[in-house]
This record gives structure tokens, C-alpha cells and sequence, in this order.
């Protein structure tokens, strides 16, 4: 059994074969600087709304979590209390690593004109 092997595209440009990307004109995708603002605050409520329904849920069931935001991160806190003396028993994340956090932020107006 002989088979004859015949080249499929011996015409066409290698570099346009194996990168067609490169050669195809792609539109650029930009977002303006209140777009990503918006889609932003509306993540931030979606989150406030989350963690709204969460606490209900928690109080309903007489649970010891608690969950907030931290406004200045826009990252979520919870909190584990003891249900009976509302002591704080943990907080993720820890208090220390939301203060180094904390810093960073206002260092990053010091070091950077502009937000990230």
C-alpha cells in the first residue's frame, strides 16, 4: 500500500499559516477610565448586597459570622464572634494584615501619581 502525501497549503505564506492573528487586523478594546469606574461601584453594591444577605441568614440561624466591607480596600471582612458574649474570636483578614494593607494604599498615592 503506497500513499502519496501532498502539501495542503503550498501556496500560501507560512508566517500567515502559522500566526493569522498577527496578519488579521484586530479592533482594540478600550474601556474609558468611568466605565471601569462604574462597572467598579457596581461590583462594590453587588458585594454590599451579598454581604447584607449573608448577615441575615447569620442572625436567622443564630450564628457567630459577620460579614462588612472594608470601604477603603473594597475588600470583605468576616468576623467570627462567640454568639453568646459577642466577643471577636478571629477576623479574616486578620486585623494586622488589613492595617499593612492599609498602608500600602496611602503609600501608593506617595509613590504613584495615579490609581492602579
Amino acid at each position: 500500500m503506497s500513499a502519496e502525501i501532498t502539501p495542503v497549503m503550498a501556496n500560501k505564506d507560512v508566517a500567515a499559516v502559522a500566526a493569522p492573528a498577527a496578519t488579521e487586523a484586530r479592533p482594540a478594546v478600550t474601556m474609558t477610565k468611568q466605565a471601569v469606574e462604574a462597572n467598579a461601584q457596581e461590583s462594590r453594591e453587588a458585594l454590599r448586597a451579598a454581604l447584607k444577605d449573608l448577615n441575615h441568614e447569620m442572625a436567622q440561624s443564630k450564628k457567630g459570622l459577620h460579614f462588612s466591607m472594608d470601604e477603603r480596600l473594597g475588600r470583605s471582612i468576616i468576623t467570627v464572634e462567640n454568639a453568646t458574649t459577642g466577643k471577636v474570636i478571629r477576623q479574616i483578614p486578620d486585623p494586622a494584615a488589613l492595617k499593612v494593607a492599609h498602608n500600602i494604599e496611602q503609600l501608593k498615592g506617595v509613590l504613584l501619581d495615579e490609581d492602579i
